[in-house]
């Protein structure tokens, strides 16, 4: 599966590029011209999109407004759900019964505990992503970590499929690349934690680490405030297969955003 070309087959203004149909047009979307394009998803694996799911901040009072931060979108095959960057959320199992949950000692505590999100039936998390607020210039209010999303694939390893899961979400910064196994699937993790700088900038959770059950370790790329803490336990039973995250909502223009403060893992047979 290869991703489409960076640059539309059809000369159009930078600002209104949206979508490309199987056909091989490009849709001109109507939006306004602030901030930069990213690159094209994949193509879809089968007939075309037929779903799609948004991440929209509510009204911030006096604060400042964002709406709409981030969207996915999902692809059928012939009546089976695929997506690019996660499966259908009919696939998804947030009732699967797990073996043993991970924690570490050093997460922040500011805001609440977002839902149990578990990998469907038989599969575990073998690579995540993180999305990450680079740091402001001029003074600006930093959250860094802002979320984790989890990859999880079946046993047999195929990693053209899978499913993405996630918990709770910061509204601010961008998802970075996939980071995967070479082998198994993730056993532990660590986290990178600011502890609380009282009347500066708080960001609370900055980074993260994984180890797999093939040996080797996936590093984060997040921000660099902070320090790493213990490891988690590691897993009873093949893998981890669902995620919890602790998210400070946005505290408005008066108030210090810390966005993900903390995190839970849960493994499974």
């Amino acid at each position: 599966m290869n991703d489409l070309p960076l640059t539309p087959p059809l000369n159009l203004p930078p600002r209104v590029r949206s979508f490309t149909c199987s056909g091989g047009q490009v849709l001109e979307g109507d939006s306004t011209p602030w901030g930069d394009w990213g690159r094209w998803s994949p193509t879809c694996e089968g007939r075309g999109i037929w779903g799609i799911q948004t991440a929209v901040q509510p009204p911030q009072g006096s604060g400042d407004d964002t709406a709409l931060s981030d969207v996915r979108m999902f692809c059928s095959i012939i009546g089976h759900v695929s997506s690019q960057s996660t499966e259908g959320p009919s696939e998804r199992s947030f009732d699967r019964p797990y073996r043993s949950e991970l924690t570490v000692s050093n997460g922040m505590s500011w805001g609440s505990w977002g839902p149990v999100d578990m990998c469907p039936s038989g599969k575990f998390a073998a690579g995540f992503s993180l999305k990450v607020e680079t740091p402001l210039v001029f003074g600006g209010d930093d959250t860094a970590l802002n979320g984790i999303r989890l990859y999880c694939v079946d046993q047999s390893k195929d990693s053209s499929r899978y499913t993405s899961i996630e918990s709770n979400v910061g509204g601010w910064g961008e998802w970075r690349d996939k980071r995967v196994c070479s082998s198994g699937f993730l056993t532990a993790f660590r986290l990178k934690v600011e502890s609380s700088q009282g009347s500066g900038d708080d960001t609370a959770a900055n980074s993260i680490d994984f180890k797999c059950s093939g040996g080797d370790w996936v590093y984060g790329d997040g921000i660099h405030w902070g320090d790493w803490g213990k490891w988690s336990p590691t897993c009873e039973g093949t893998g981890i297969c669902g995620i919890q995250t602790l998210v400070e909502p946005s505290q408005g223009s008066e108030g210090d955003d810390t966005a993900l403060n903390d995190v839970r893992m849960f493994c499974c047979d």
